[in-house]
């Protein structure tokens, strides 16, 4: 072969060997998206939970989706940093302001939950599809019946990674005063 014909077949193994690679990488890739509970209070009829969701698969994240199935006799009473729906008793938890996770970044939603009996975790933990697992792995299935939709606008204090609120200005309306001048006469002056 000529040594055109040589550098040519190397420039399309290497391209090819490039495009295997890119192709061949899962997005749950091992330390890639992952999400962790955490429980805090427990008061005997009810607990607080928090699911922290990290992004380490090397590449920004637009959008989250967490999905977890609660024990019977367990339900969500509130839910903050993100809008949820209910099917029995599987619960999926979107994003709201904090989807846009880059890479190395985390962001988290919190909830309480209100139960009877003893405490069970929940179970069967999904994040885009895949496991909460940081290392992905395969979904499992759900029950379907009907959903039902709730979102909670009210918010927890301010975070360091929360976006500032917004400024509000005002306008203020005009006032009338009036004035005394020497001569006992009234001149009314106007202020902004």
């Amino acid at each position: 072969m000529s040594r055109k014909r040589w550098h040519l077949v190397g420039l399309f193994t290497a391209v090819a060997a490039l495009a295997v690679g890119l192709v061949t990488v899962p997005a749950n890739a091992a330390g890639g998206v992952g999400a962790t509970l955490t429980k805090g209070s427990d008061w005997g009829s009810g607990w607080e939970g928090k699911y922290t969701i990290t992004n380490n698969s090397g590449s920004s994240l637009p959008s989250w989706t967490v999905e977890f199935d609660l024990a019977a006799g367990h339900s969500i009473a509130s839910l903050w940093d993100g809008s949820y729906t209910v099917s029995g008793q599987h619960v999926t938890v979107k994003n709201t302001w904090n989807g846009n996770l880059s890479n190395g970044g985390s962001t988290s939603f919190g909830f309480n939950v209100k139960y009877s009996g003893a405490y069970t975790a929940p179970a069967n933990c999904k994040i885009n599809g895949g496991s909460c697992d940081p290392g992905g792995g395969n979904p499992t299935t759900t029950p379907t019946t009907p959903t039902t939709t709730t979102s909670n606008p009210r918010r927890r204090p301010a975070r360091a990674t929360r976006r500032p609120p917004r400024l509000r200005t005002r306008t203020r309306a005009r006032r009338r005063t009036s004035a005394t001048s020497c001569s006992g006469a009234s001149t009314a002056a106007t202020t902004t």
